[in-house]
């Protein structure tokens, strides 16, 4: 014979969890952890959508990056995500809980604090590493005039964009 479950009583522990843990009665909204995305949100999501992906490993600062939903697939969804160097990257995410399937790091979707706070924080280490690229590209071929050319294409626009106008002697 089943019991009921009542609203704010929990059900006995089950077997195989742990002591102080108890089931959550069917129908009960699940709580999400303070940023992730919840069941109701995950489940509006659809192809083209900007998200935002927190991805944590071990003793570090999670860091966040957006990506933009491809489609959905049963239980997943798929997200297109590029890297810090622009290389896209995709992704399969769970549709229950917006964890990321697989991919060794734990990874979720999670609410965008702001999405232009985000952006804005992003872009210093885009032109950063901009710059870093064209110059370790140019330091390979120190002799090569189109390298050093566009290692100084690199840095005046990183210039230009923080305000700054090279000065020319």
């Amino acid at each position: 014979m089943k019991s009921a479950a009542v609203p704010g009583v929990p059900l006995p522990i089950a077997a195989g969890f742990p002591p102080g843990i108890t089931r959550r009665p069917p129908g009960e909204a699940l709580l999400t952890m303070e940023n992730r995305l919840g069941a109701d949100e995950l489940a509006r999501l659809a192809p083209g959508d900007t998200v935002v992906v927190e991805v944590s490993g071990d003793f570090r600062r999670p860091r966040h990056t957006t990506g933009t939903i491809v489609r959905l697939e049963g239980s997943s969804i798929v997200v297109c995500e590029r890297s810090a160097r622009g290389v896209p990257y995709v992704h399969r995410y769970s549709r229950r809980d917006g964890q990321r399937i697989g991919g060794g790091r734990r990874a979720e979707l999670v609410r965008p604090d702001s999405a232009a706070a985000l952006a804005e924080s992003d872009e210093p280490t885009r032109r950063a590493l901009r710059i870093d690229a064209a110059y370790r590209d140019w330091s390979r071929h120190r002799g090569d005039l189109a390298r050093l050319q566009r290692l100084h294409a690199a840095i005046t626009q990183c210039l230009e964009e923080v305000g700054q106008a090279p000065s020319r002697h």
